[in-house]
């Protein structure tokens, strides 16, 4: 437990005024999280700033268990004017402002008890104010939502430190620019700088200007391709590596933990290759195999919901609406399993009849067709129709 005074002689911000206290004329401040996200730090650093820049008397501490991330962690933060003596030690059970670190938190644990109408509530979330109310039935108090993780990763900062610019700011009195001195004083005592600003500024911009993929148009054909490419040795998902450093600057490479598969392959060379396959089933769509048609084997499915069909027409009293709905059920399924093998490679096989040559890629075919695309190591590629059927590049 922290207990800081706020007579203190380096104390030398302008007082403020609490907005609103409890009956014992205190501002109370909880916050819940779990271990790892920082809310113990930030609770001792909000003890610190109602002392050290506020003019307020201030207590802080925090209530954990296993002390190991991942377990439940409560902090607590108490204000009141410097003139009262702060004497209640016990935790927070009705917040004026309350700090969720994590959103799994609500419904598993009860943080949210306490809360009242004049309660400030932030929580970490990329939902909205008004998707979080809903989804976690958040109806009193006053909600703010941010996503913390995400702003904490833009700012190269931590969570705990945007919640409590977050807290500093939704709290209406406390001056934004006390905080982020607090903050920056804090935790640059705890992480200083091995390099200066500068410097570090100027290596970025060096390692931007080496590494980065310049000119990178993210509409050019290859980015348009979002069917999974396969290894050839594995079936996993290939996925395209760019590297300017390297003799081969771009190749493919298999995602599998344990396959090592790599891939060269320009992208110009496999949308050319892509291009010219789908152009050889347009000029001959014949070599689309159709099978021969026939009635599928009914699944089990299907035949328990024909037996069901025949014992409601043989009952006495037929219930026609149950009837109807389950014939339905049955032509769906039915048209379900005929939509196979030979409904599928006879709708490839139109659309490719249809098609007009192409001049140039065309993603929406590929998309309408292929279910994948099939990279073998020699850097010949193969597409997988709808119907199973694979065409290789003739090259």
């Amino acid at each position: 437990m922290r207990e800081y005074s706020a007579r203190m002689e380096h104390m030398m911000y302008t007082p403020v005024t609490l907005p609103v206290t409890n009956e014992y004329g205190y501002f109370e401040i909880r916050l819940e999280s779990i271990g790892g996200l920082g809310a113990n730090l930030c609770g001792k650093m909000l003890g610190e700033l109602g002392a050290l820049s506020l003019s307020l008397n201030s207590l802080s501490f925090s209530s954990y268990g296993s002390e190991k991330r991942g377990s439940p962690v409560k902090a607590y933060v108490r204000w009141c004017a410097d003139d009262r003596p702060l004497r209640v030690n016990s935790p927070v059970t009705r917040p004026h402002l309350l700090g969720i670190f994590h959103e799994g938190l609500i419904g598993t644990y009860p943080v949210l008890d306490g809360v009242t109408v004049d309660t400030k509530i932030v929580l970490n979330t990329p939902l909205s104010a008004d998707e979080a109310a809903d989804k976690y039935h958040i109806s009193i108090g006053e909600l703010y939502c941010l996503d913390a993780l995400a702003l904490a990763m833009e700012s190269h900062s931590r969570i705990n430190m945007v919640m409590l610019g977050a807290i500093a700011g939704i709290s209406g009195f406390v001056p934004l620019d006390v905080a982020e001195t607090l903050c920056r004083d804090t935790i640059g005592k705890k992480y200083p700088a091995l390099i200066d600003r500068k410097t570090y500024e100027a290596v970025q911009t060096l390692k931007d200007e080496k590494y980065l993929q310049k000119d990178l148009d993210r509409q050019a054909d290859i980015f348009q391709i979002t069917i999974p490419v396969r290894c050839p040795n594995c079936s996993g998902v290939l996925r395209r590596k760019a590297d300017n450093r390297r003799k081969t600057a771009v190749w493919w490479k298999c995602l599998t933990p344990n396959c090592k598969t790599n891939i060269g392959k320009t992208d110009e060379s496999l949308i050319e290759e892509l291009t010219e396959v789908m152009n050889g089933l347009i000029a001959e769509p014949d070599r689309i195999d159709i099978p021969p048609e026939k009635d599928p084997e009914p699944s089990i499915e299907l035949r328990r919901l024909n037996n069901e069909i025949a014992r409601l027409l043989d009952s006495i009293q037929i219930n026609r609406d149950t009837v109807r709905e389950k014939i339905i059920e049955y032509a769906s399924l039915k048209y379900a399993e005929f939509d196979s093998a030979l409904g599928k490679a006879q709708r490839v096989k139109d659309i490719f009849k249809t098609a007009a040559p192409l001049k140039k890629f065309s993603s929406e075919l590929l998309e309408r067709t292929v279910d994948e695309i099939r990279m073998y190591a020699d850097g010949r590629i193969g597409i997988v129709l709808e119907n199973k059927q694979e065409i290789r590049h003739r090259g």
